[in-house]
């Protein structure tokens, strides 16, 4: 039986974002296989209240913020949208302690619906430790009212202080995306793809992610003092001058390229040699961009984050390498042995494609999911879910077209 969800997230697309790129994704997924799926969210263009058919499948309510301290924002609207809202199930993705706190002032002050609350967690407070001890009695009293959480890897559960704590209440379930898309480029993204081969020759390199200093993009800037070929950086954000500082001083501006935002991805994933992701903490708990790039045949090229599950999702000798945190040279090296050897990178990328679509194609996320929802929902008096099965190929949005994801 169809059921309403209601999905809880800091922003929604357009904005960009990896957590903001798997909402949408996901809650398109459970609207194509027939549920009723609306969004509550912060606007994140505007202080207005609006809402809106996304896709026209999916509900978007975006509410403005009046009110923010240390970057955690409190609506009012929000909170009386909470008290009534009337879904099967809530589903929040973390980290996002201002819809945490909009949930418990809701649940605390004005006996909010008591649907059953899925979290899905992916992230820690890495880089922000003192907001998140500020933030702990209010996020422990938090966690005791959800019903499930959902770790996005086996070593995140395992490393997660908080999971720890919890743990009774964690499941896995990686994300997933619509792998058919990337497998099956339109002919203008092929177009594109060689126009960018051609341009940049080989080999060439590419990171995506946002600019700022978790993602440990000058490490990949510094590699490329030893690495043949080209770079290619996607995505923009508060790091931007200061790695293209270190490109000047390195006298790599020839071979160094700043792209910015780019809206559709997939050209680049197919006029690539790999994909580096150089992410250096447990901030970059999975790191999505080696599924898209794994899933158009590209090796990736990560490192080594002890508690994260970056290395989890692109194995080490299966579909690229993991080499060590914060290791330029090794980077290279490993980039090195990639482009010297095509036997090597063709069987990596068989092996990446056959691991996207095997592991983490949106259709088994969302069973995956569906079968917590239906764990949750058999404790409440709600409509209870029949056998579900969803087949990424039949989506009819243009998720992997569109990108907005580069911004990670």
């Amino acid at each position: 039986m169809p059921l309403k969800i209601t999905h809880l997230g800091k922003y929604y697309y357009p904005a960009a974002g990896g957590i903001e790129t798997h909402l949408r994704t996901l809650a398109l997924a459970q609207a194509e296989a027939g549920h009723q799926v609306e969004v509550f969210c912060f606007n994140h263009q505007a202080s207005q209240t609006t809402e809106i058919f996304m896709d026209g499948k999916v509900k978007v309510h975006r509410f403005g913020v009046p009110y923010s301290f240390a970057r955690i924002a409190y609506c009012a609207d929000l909170t009386k949208a909470l008290t009534a809202c009337d879904a099967d199930v809530l589903h929040l993705q973390v980290p996002n302690p201002s819809m945490i706190l909009s949930y418990v002032v809701s649940r605390l002050t004005q006996k909010i619906t008591e649907a059953p609350l899925v979290v899905t967690y992916q992230s820690d407070h890495v880089n922000q430790p003192l907001r998140g001890l500020l933030f702990r009695p209010v996020e422990t009293y938090f966690y005791s009212l959800v019903d499930k959480i959902i770790a996005t890897s086996e070593s995140y559960r395992q490393s997660s202080p908080l999971l720890r704590r919890f743990q009774d209440k964690v499941t896995v379930v990686p994300l997933g995306i619509p792998t058919t898309a990337l497998r099956n480029p339109t002919a203008a993204q092929k177009k594109s793809g060689e126009e960018i081969r051609k341009h940049y020759g080989s080999p060439t390199w590419i990171t995506c992610s946002r600019l700022v200093p978790y993602k440990g993009i000058q490490y990949a800037v510094r590699a490329m003092k030893e690495a043949p070929g080209h770079l290619l950086i996607l995505g923009d954000g508060p790091e931007r001058d200061n790695l293209r500082t270190l490109s000047e001083k390195l006298n790599l501006t020839d071979r160094v390229h700043f792209l910015g935002f780019q809206a559709d991805l997939v050209p680049y994933l197919l006029g690539a040699t790999a994909l580096w992701l150089p992410s250096i903490n447990r901030a970059e708990a999975f790191g999505i961009i080696q599924v898209e790039a794994m899933a158009t045949g590209l090796p990736v090229i990560n490192c080594r984050i002890e508690g994260s599950g970056v290395a989890e999702v692109s194995v080490d000798g299966e579909s690229g390498f993991t080499v060590a945190l914060e290791d330029p040279s090794a980077i290279a090296a490993a980039a090195t042995r990639l482009h010297e050897n095509p036997e090597l990178r063709a069987t990596f990328s068989q092996n990446a494609l056959a691991r996207a679509t095997k592991k983490y194609d949106i259709s088994l996320c969302l069973n995956q999911i569906l079968e917590v929802y239906g764990e949750v929902t058999s404790k409440r008096k709600v409509p209870q879910i029949g056998p579900t099965t969803f087949k990424s190929a039949e989506m009819t949005t243009k998720v992997a077209a569109e990108k907005s994801q580069a911004q990670r």
